[in-house]
């Protein structure tokens, strides 16, 4: 039996989606009960520890996202791999042929595959929200003279996921909002009919953030948005992330059951693999004008409350889809999934490893204590552009120095000097 979950491991890792202690330790739970047909608990991050010593394996942290990114976008294989199978899946039948039969009133029809039906191929995605000020962390305006100006700011900083969906036609379908606690109350989206969503919520009591047990929900939710029904027999292809939610057993079983086919992009490419990835820039940008629009009209307060905020973020949507209709259609044809284009995949995944191996490989600039003498004896009312003319080190310089080396203190320096003997006068002075 353990045989069988390591071998699930290998081939998890070899398509870049290593799975974590938790998905081992619940794939073990499932394969006891399987063998045992009882009940059994979830076992322990000391049974995952020997598991691995047995089989050859070992628990590691991952490595930093842009080493993963640069890793995964350079593995031309993985991605060519990942898009011969989602070709393969492009041929699958969605919906079954239908025979004709003038007693019933059924006119024949044969039979659908995705790659005709658009319509039925989906994607989603999630993005963090707060229930705050749009505007945190931007650059203000104020009259010259003013070092830090005072910020009218939301107190509350709840945040919320917000997933989004649509199809590869660029039809976007109504979100899900995911809060933290217990429930929420169903006014909440008494607001949101104006803009012609009818969004969900779902409530997680410990954080906000999408898992297992949510993602089930959801997909239960989507199969009843869906037009044409969804069903083992009229199947839909949903592409997704390799996010651990989409990976869990009760998400896969619910998934087939509902009748979605789930199709996971490669790992740590989704930035320039995803359609969604695309539009959310420009979703972001039409929610902080309304923001700031509703601040306006309240006389310049940024307090909001649960039942407006979504009405905007619902607004701010809309308006994202009646200014720029064809953002998410050419959202797939940029990422080249539908029509489905190799040739613009693998492109992007070249621009994007060498994007990341460039920052990652810039040089790293020399530092002498000849340096670190010179800048820790300049004034501080100097600014780097003096510096700079001054030619006493460049100006990226500087705070390397000051943060990172700064092998010489203020006092050894008075002491240097005070050891330094002045020097002798020039003859005839």
């Amino acid at each position: 039996m353990e045989a069988m979950l390591a071998a699930w491991v290998m081939k998890m890792y070899k398509i870049n989606l290593t799975p974590t202690t938790d998905q081992i330790a619940t794939r073990g739970r499932r394969l006891m009960q399987l063998s045992s047909l009882v009940s059994v608990p979830l076992p322990s991050r000391y049974w995952v520890t020997a598991f691995c010593g047995r089989n050859y394996l070992s628990v590691r942290k991952a490595a930093g996202l842009d080493t993963q990114r640069l890793l995964a976008a350079g593995d031309v294989a993985q991605i060519t791999a990942r898009l011969e199978d989602l070709e393969q899946v492009y041929n699958m039948v969605c919906v079954p042929e239908v025979i004709e039969d003038r007693a019933k009133g059924l006119i024949g029809r044969p039979a659908l595959r995705f790659r005709d039906c658009p319509h039925r191929i989906y994607n989603d995605d999630e993005a963090g929200l707060q229930h705050a000020s749009a505007r945190h962390g931007r650059r203000f305006v104020a009259p010259k003279g003013v070092k830090m100006p005072y910020i009218p700011c939301e107190c509350n900083r709840e945040s919320v996921t917000m997933l989004c969906w649509g199809n590869a036609t660029g039809e976007c379908m109504s979100p899900i909002f995911i809060w933290q606690g217990k429930t929420y109350p169903q006014n909440y989206l008494a607001n949101t009919a104006s803009s012609g969503f009818t969004p969900a919520c779902r409530a997680k009591q410990d954080s906000h953030m999408m898992d297992g047990r949510v993602w089930v929900g959801c997909l239960a939710w989507m199969a009843t948005q869906i037009k044409g029904g969804v069903s083992p027999t009229n199947k839909v292809l949903l592409i997704v992330d390799g996010h651990t939610s989409r990976l869990t057993c009760e998400g896969v079983d619910e998934a087939r059951a509902v009748g979605f086919e789930v199709m996971v992009l490669p790992g740590h490419c989704t930035h320039f693999v995803q359609p969604w990835d695309k539009v959310f820039g420009a979703f972001r940008k039409k929610y902080e004008d309304l923001y700031v629009a509703a601040a306006l009209t309240r006389k310049g307060s940024f307090t909001l409350s649960k039942l407006m905020w979504l009405s905007l973020v619902c607004s701010a949507l809309r308006n994202m889809v009646d200014d720029t209709p064809n953002i998410h259609k050419g959202a797939w044809k940029k990422t080249g999934l539908w029509p489905l284009d190799k040739v613009v995949v693998l492109a992007a995944a070249r621009g994007a490893s060498s994007a990341a191996e460039a920052w990652l490989t810039k040089p790293v600039v020399e530092v002498t204590d000849a340096d670190v003498l010179a800048i820790l004896t300049i004034p501080m009312d100097r600014t780097g552009q003096q510096l700079a003319a001054a030619r006493v080190a460049p100006v990226r310089k500087i705070r390397q120095l000051l943060r990172i080396t700064c092998c010489i203190t203020s006092d050894e320096i008075a002491a240097q000097r005070l050891a330094t003997p002045p020097a002798s006068p020039p003859p005839g002075s």
